[in-house]
């Protein structure tokens, strides 16, 4: 499962710059709240889904 997460990352660091926008455009439009069901913390937004995601890269950032 982390292997897919690696390829994940590798694949989206490939990308050129229009493609990588392109990529946080669409993401931006699937994290919206509206887009799940349930109480609000299983509904998240982009802004929720960035932070944790910056939040892990700064923990892989200060690991060996």
């Amino acid at each position: 499962m982390s292997d897919d997460k690696i390829d994940l990352i590798n694949s989206y660091r490939a990308l050129n710059l229009w493609q990588q926008k392109k990529a946080i455009d669409l993401i931006k439009e699937y994290c919206n709240p509206k887009n799940f069901k349930g109480d609000k913390t299983k509904k998240r937004d982009f802004g929720n889904w960035k932070n944790e995601s910056q939040q892990i890269f700064s923990l892989l950032k200060n690991t060996v």
